[in-house]
């Protein structure tokens, strides 16, 4: 086997690891009660507070309570569209190395949207949880966002190689 395909299935296989990984990541959210979840969310929170804005920790413990619950919606929505984000860019990278583009693509977000169908299907279960279809959309989006990133940069990534390569050919 050549260095070429070697890398590439290399590639393909970490691609494939870490797009796992994540799955099981998101699982492992989906699957906390309620309490547990308020709790992972507060958490979050407050080491984000605590970080940027040292004087956070200066307020009373009443007003750092609401301070955390004022931001709870906001963080949920961006964890929801962060976690689709990177999924939707693994995805991308893992079809882009079997050159798959806009068919395969379209087939990639769908299945972003099916993951994110299935993460609310499986709240169902969890004490607590719900089912939301603003998850599902906030989900889908960033799946599509994360798509069209890792596009751009693996399309800017073959600009810049492509170029390269002509330079060098010129050069010689």
């Amino acid at each position: 086997m050549n260095k070429k395909k070697t890398t590439l299935y290399l590639l393909r296989g970490v691609i494939a690891v870490l797009l796992v990984l994540h799955l099981f990541t998101i699982f492992h959210f989906s699957a906390e009660a309620a309490p547990q979840s308020d709790r992972t969310s507060t958490s979050l929170i407050e080491t984000l507070l605590k970080t940027v804005s040292p004087s956070f920790s200066s307020l009373s413990p009443e007003r750092q309570a609401e301070t955390v619950q004022s931001l709870q919606k906001s963080v949920r929505t961006l964890a929801h569209f962060a976690e689709f984000c990177y999924l939707g860019a693994l995805l991308c990278a893992l079809l882009l190395t079997f050159r798959l583009r806009q068919k395969g693509l379209l087939c990639g977000f769908f299945g972003c949207v099916l993951t994110a169908l299935g993460d609310e299907v499986h709240q169902l279960l969890i004490p607590g949880r719900t089912f939301q279809w603003a998850d599902i959309a906030v989900d889908s989006c960033g799946a599509a966002l994360g798509m069209a990133a890792m596009g751009l940069l693996v399309w800017l990534a073959a600009r810049i190689l492509q170029k390269t390569k002509q330079k060098r050919g010129t050069a010689i």
